[in-house]
């Protein structure tokens, strides 16, 4: 309550309509939203990288979360 918080434009709208018109305050995004984001045709040197390169091969050191001390 109180706070500003961004919205999608579907809430936006909805928000400005009964039962909610009058309980907030809008305010108009500063840069026009565009419907369609225009991504690049180019790569962009995306790819799909190898677990090594990703955990530098370092093997996992347990997969059990108790490890035989007590929590409480």
């Amino acid at each position: 309550r109180g706070q500003r918080s961004a919205v999608c434009e579907k809430t936006f709208r909805l928000l400005q309509k009964e039962p909610y018109a009058g309980q907030f305050a809008y305010i108009e995004p500063a840069v026009p939203v565009k419907e369609r984001i225009e991504w690049p045709d180019a790569d962009c040197g995306v790819r799909r990288r190898d677990p090594s390169e990703t955990k530098k091969g370092a093997p996992k050191l347990t997969t059990d979360p108790n490890q035989g001390s007590s929590c409480c």
